[in-house]
């Protein structure tokens, strides 16, 4: 379906941190709107958009908002206490100048962990929920407890659901099992009680390729997730560069074992098995909605990695753990983030 109503869209969120998720967001809802032949213009400060072809505008809100009629806050776990910075900033200038210029602003797949709108930190959150046109959350605890505040709320699985649809990857059959591993363990107790039981687990499984994992992209190469790349030859690791590429390489895993969340819901959207391992609660929330709450490994997750990694049959129980999963319905419910846009920018 193509439009051409002369509308321009301003996509605005958390896309200058270089951040997988964030950057993905960014990209399905730019696909989108190009798909209805819609214009747009992105607020990031970062040059790589260009190898998207997105467009996007210098890193000045007033510069930003001159050019569009409406703007959409796209996607982003903001509705939880966070600390205040840059991003959250350039929120409160933005929703400033859109009231005093009467341009609406809505949010697309936002969520948190499940609070009431006092406990949203900092304010700028808080005024997103108050203000926007529409808003349709990633969580249905956020729809429960925000919904009174909001204008409009309705729920729906998180927009990265809808990956397939836009970089769609046939899962291809490995000769040796392909583990990925993306961590950001704690430097503690804990932290050096899994550095060893993965010494002790990339040395077992040598049948194993495991392939350390950094989300985050950075200008001096450092890498900040858990790493054994040089420990063992049947390891190495892969930083964030390019999305097409990197949810190819996601796609292809047999295995994922992670704390975040984004990179987590890629590879499920392909039907690749998935551990959170000390995940944060907005995780928590997203496997316990899709009926997997047992993928959380929290305290006991050092145990169960020992249990599942020490033979090669429970391993494949392990990697088979999502053979009776069903994507297609959860993406499909996803999609409805995107039609609910379609709707906003073609009324």
């Amino acid at each position: 379906m193509a439009i051409k109503n002369g509308l321009t869209v301003g996509v605005f969120g958390h896309y200058s941190a270089m951040n997988f998720g964030d950057d993905l967001m960014a990209l399905i809802i730019c696909k989108h709107l190009e798909s209805l032949n819609i214009s747009y213009v992105l607020f990031s400060k970062m040059d790589s958009w260009q190898q998207y072809a997105i467009n996007n505008t210098e890193f000045k809100i007033d510069a930003f908002i001159d050019q569009v009629d409406i703007v959409v806050y796209g996607g982003g776990g903001i509705l939880q206490h966070r600390k205040a910075g840059e991003t959250t900033f350039n929120l409160g200038k933005l929703l400033d100048i859109c009231k005093q210029k009467s341009i609406p602003v809505y949010a697309i797949s936002v969520g948190g962990n499940g609070v009431t709108i006092d406990k949203i930190t900092p304010i700028e959150c808080q005024r997103l929920v108050l203000e926007a046109e529409l808003i349709t959350f990633r969580n249905l605890q956020d729809l429960a407890q925000l919904k009174p505040n909001s204008n409009s709320g309705k729920f729906f699985h998180d927009i990265v659901w809808t990956t397939p649809c836009f970089f769609p990857n046939q899962r291809q059959s490995n000769i040796r099992k392909k583990i990925g591993i993306n961590i950001y363990s704690h430097g503690g107790k804990k932290g050096k009680i899994f550095k060893e039981i993965m010494k002790f687990i990339v040395k077992l499984r040598q049948e194993c390729e495991f392939i350390f994992i950094e989300v985050r992209k950075s200008t001096d190469d450092s890498f900040r997730a858990f790493d054994l790349s040089s420990y063992s030859d049947n390891c190495s690791k892969i930083s964030y560069s390019d999305l097409e590429k990197d949810i190819e390489f996601i796609s292809s895993l047999d295995l994922l074992i992670t704390s975040r969340l984004h990179i987590g819901v890629v590879a499920m959207s392909f039907g690749v098995p998935t551990i959170s391992l000390w995940g944060s609660r907005k995780a928590q929330i997203l496997f316990q909605d899709i009926g997997l709450g047992h993928l959380v490994w929290q305290n006991d997750g050092l145990y169960k990695l020992i249990w599942f990694f020490s033979s090669p049959e429970r391993l494949n129980s392990l990697t088979s753990i999502l053979d009776n999963f069903t994507p297609k319905p959860i993406i499909e419910n996803s999609m409805n983030h995107l039609i609910e846009l379609t709707k906003i920018v073609t009324k």
